[in-house]
């Protein structure tokens, strides 16, 4: 007689006061960009190689010229610099073998299991966005994972925008960049 493996899920209806929303992903994401092409969020690497250990700082940029109302999560501490991390998500791919569909993302370091696991010790705000004017943060990589193995990251990021006369909340995401660590 064989084994047999059943696998269940369990779908748990979460309470939740607020109507959900569709997201933008996939096709739905690309006719988000055809509504609102006045909206660009950019990555860039403040430098694309540095040695194991040195700060490896990447910048984003969103910006909007249109005239809908846009509106976007915004940090509610200025004295905790890194409760911006709590409004983007960064993915970054490890260096693996090109031959490899799916490269591994690299492990949080102590400081961002504490800063990305644990909670908000403090909550932002939504704000709508101003038009002509450039969201920019900017996050050193180091500080929440573990980039400690030489060869080329590649990083990309992406938020939440709130579009009213839209589909609503909907996830926005940069452009991909590579990164590169040197051995020592």
């Amino acid at each position: 007689m064989g084994c047999q493996l059943a696998l269940l899920i369990f779908a748990v209806p979460l309470a939740s006061p607020l109507k959900p929303q569709p997201l933008a992903t996939g096709a739905k994401l690309e006719e988000l960009r055809k509504d609102i092409p006045d909206l660009q969020f950019l990555a860039s690497a403040a430098r694309p190689a540095c040695h194991r250990g040195e700060p490896i700082e990447i910048i984003t940029r969103l910006s909007y010229s249109g005239t809908a109302d846009l509106r976007i999560g915004m940090p509610g501490s200025a004295s905790d610099p890194l409760s911006k991390w709590w409004y983007y998500n960064i993915d970054v791919k490890t260096p693996f073998p090109a031959w490899i569909p799916l490269a591994p993302r690299a492990s949080l370091t102590v400081r961002g299991k504490t800063v990305l696991l644990v909670g908000r010790d403090s909550w932002g705000k939504v704000k709508r966005m101003r038009p002509e004017y450039e969201y920019r943060e900017t996050f050193d990589l180091n500080q929440v994972y573990s980039i400690d193995q030489s060869g080329e990251y590649k990083v990309s990021v992406s938020r939440w925008v709130y579009v009213k006369d839209g589909p609503g909340w909907a996830i926005i995401t940069t452009n991909e960049i590579v990164i590169t660590v040197l051995p020592d």
